[in-house]
């Protein structure tokens, strides 16, 4: 449970409350990552003009959002794990229509969706993309796909779209982009 631990990302690793009494008082205590839990489901959000600031000021307005999430979290009994890097923030949940709620509360937040994380493998995410779409794309209709990456691949966005357009397309003949 997460009752009593609320981590707070300090650089590339987090850190809860305790062990910042600890490194203030200047004893060594080990980092202890916890698991990802597989039936979870992450939810994107974005930030806005945060972006825009200088990067010490951004780590600390991030961290800042960070913790009113958790805090909004905290008030609505709704566990989370929240990550952050230099973009994003993502909030692992169980109870994603009680997240959403509460996300919509947070001051700062532009806008959050519900994600799924995958491995970088154009395959993997085509096989991801095409079970999203079965349930989501009506027979014979129309659909779009608008990928964006992170970070270096050696394929681009456009070489994503067109897989997954053409995957999508071969289980919806009927489909169209």
């Amino acid at each position: 449970s997460f009752d009593r631990v609320r981590p707070i990302p300090v650089g590339p690793r987090i850190f809860d409350e305790n062990m910042k009494v600890w490194a203030r008082r200047g004893l060594a205590r080990p980092f202890i990552a916890r698991p990802r839990i597989p039936q979870r489901m992450v939810l994107l959000v974005r930030f806005g003009e945060l972006a825009l600031k200088s990067p010490f000021v951004r780590r600390q307005l991030r961290d800042r959002l960070v913790e009113n999430i958790q805090e909004m979290f905290a008030a609505d009994r709704i566990e989370c794990l929240i990550r952050a890097d230099r973009a994003r923030i993502y909030v692992e949940v169980n109870d994603v229509p009680a997240a959403s709620r509460a996300l919509r509360r947070v001051f700062g937040i532009v806008s959050f969706s519900d994600a799924q994380e995958a491995s970088s493998d154009p395959e993997e995410i085509a096989t991801r993309a095409v079970e999203i779409a079965k349930g989501r794309v009506p027979k014979g209709g129309s659909f779009a796909v608008r990928p964006r990456r992170s970070g270096t691949h050696p394929y681009t966005s456009q070489d994503i779209g067109r897989l997954v357009g053409r995957r999508i397309q071969a289980v919806d003949p009927g489909a169209r982009v």
